[in-house]
């Protein structure tokens, strides 16, 4: 398993699959939000596979999921797979009331994601 660190995400590589793990708690900031934009873009390649680990995440804002929304079009464009897991019960529940659960693949936790790939 080969691992980097970007700025505010941890990558890991395992096998075709790439790991992003958000090393914040609360994704709210302006600045914060543009440059993990940029990092998870960053990562979508020709049939790419990505999963976003949220385990410490605990806020997200709105400008937060425009960003997601944005990665997993570009993902889907090259054909790529994108999973979100381990969100806490708050951020499945927006999930949830804004229908971004049916739009997004979730999984209760890594295994499941990538399993699920």
């Amino acid at each position: 398993m080969q691992q980097s660190e970007l700025k505010r995400i941890r990558v890991e590589q395992t096998g075709n699959i790439t790991i992003v793990t958000f090393l914040d708690a609360a994704l709210l900031d302006e600045k914060l939000i543009d440059g993990l934009g940029e990092e998870l873009q960053s990562l979508v390649h020709d049939r790419c596979k990505i999963i976003l680990d949220f385990n410490d995440v605990t806020y997200l804002s709105s400008a937060t999921l425009g960003k997601l929304i944005s990665l997993h079009k570009k993902t889907r464009k090259v054909s790529g797979h994108l999973r979100l897991c381990n969100l806490a019960s708050d951020i499945v529940e927006v999930f949830s009331l804004t229908s971004l659960d049916k739009f997004f693949s979730l999984s209760p936790n890594r295994f499941t994601a990538i399993v699920g790939l």
